[in-house]
């Protein structure tokens, strides 16, 4: 774990030194005015954006400001904000429609880190044989135990776009999927890891695994 974050640190130093000294140039560099990093709530994110920070003010001296916003308005803001960041747009397909919409205005850096997951997952004590598929699902025992829901995150997230589209792929129209923020997902899964109930909740890695 502490080699994958160094990998982590020293691959967003590397995008952030590609911003102070390549996008924003010479000029902007030496401003004072500040860089703005917007923050979605995902703990992944978070972390991103607070390496960056220590970078951008400790090699090149400028101040960096933090606006927490949902994905869509991340998208939107550094479209219109040519002194801008955000750390975590998860691509090609995730957050394909967010970047579709602000096309040319913003400028894709390169990537943070590859292989990338998003998915649902349920306790390791859910039987493999029981619960081991997406298509055990359908079982009407299983959606029983389930509580026929699916336990999500914020609705803008792109997870949840896909989420709906796996919904619809596998026949799962009996079950509803919870829309929350991502600590309220934690805190469901912990109460249901605790009482040793059966739980399904969107996931993904790196964060998830």
């Amino acid at each position: 774990m502490a080699d994958a974050m160094k990998r982590a640190c020293v691959c967003i130093a590397a995008v952030v030194y590609a911003v102070a000294g390549v996008a924003f140039g010479p000029a902007l560099a030496d401003d004072s005015e500040p860089i703005r990093i917007y923050v979605d709530e995902y703990a992944e994110g978070q972390v991103m954006s607070h390496v960056a920070k220590k970078v951008i003010e400790s090699e090149y001296g400028i101040p960096v400001e933090f606006k927490n916003v949902a994905v869509g308005p991340a998208f939107l803001g550094v479209a219109k904000d040519e002194r801008s960041l955000f750390l975590v747009a998860w691509l090609p397909r995730t957050h394909a429609a967010y970047m579709e919409r602000v096309g040319d205005e913003v400028d894709n850096l390169g990537e943070l880190f590859d292989g990338a997951r998003l998915g649902w997952a349920v306790p390791a004590y859910v039987p493999e044989d029981e619960l081991g598929t997406i298509a055990d699902m359908g079982k009407a025992d299983v959606r029983e135990r389930l509580g026929g829901t699916i336990q999500g995150i914020s609705a803008g997230a792109g997870l949840m776009q896909v989420s709906e589209e796996v919904i619809d792929d596998y026949g799962l129209d009996d079950y509803r999927l919870i829309t929350a923020s991502s600590a309220a997902m934690t805190a469901a899964l912990k109460r249901a890891i605790d009482d040793e109930e059966w739980i399904v909740v969107t996931a993904w890695s790196p964060h998830w695994k």
